[in-house]
């Protein structure tokens, strides 16, 4: 049996707002508000399972974006492709940096996105 995982990847603005709905994180090491039945994409806290899941918030954005590794606790409900997940709370637990580099399209292995990340997480 796997062990389950122990960190996710969140995407915020530099100053920790969720692109999507402008929620404010609190800062790293306070767990969220708790938000009993979470949805993808309509209820709970969001979070990536994999590094190379988070492209979207990268397409035309003028300013940086604040990467943070995050755990979860309480119900979580997945999106059916694998590539985010909803959960009834999250933390923030480190800061990687502000990613300001290059993105080449769709999930493409050529941006300085794969490289940044990489380096950073060994780091944690």
């Amino acid at each position: 049996m796997s062990e389950p995982q122990r960190y996710y990847f969140k995407l915020l603005s530099e100053d920790r707002l969720a692109f999507y709905d402008g929620t404010q994180w609190p800062p790293i090491g306070k767990w969220t508000a708790r938000r009993p039945n979470p949805r993808v994409c309509s209820s709970g806290w969001h979070v990536y399972p994999n590094g190379k899941d988070c492209y979207p918030w990268f397409q035309n954005r003028e300013q940086g974006v604040g990467v943070y590794i995050a755990e979860i606790r309480g119900n979580t409900r997945c999106a059916r492709d694998g590539t985010k997940l909803a959960a009834e709370q999250a933390r923030l637990t480190h800061f990687l940096g502000i990613y300001r580099g290059r993105w080449d399209g769709f999930r493409s292995r050529d941006s300085d996105w794969y490289g940044w990340l990489s380096e950073r997480v060994r780091l944690v």
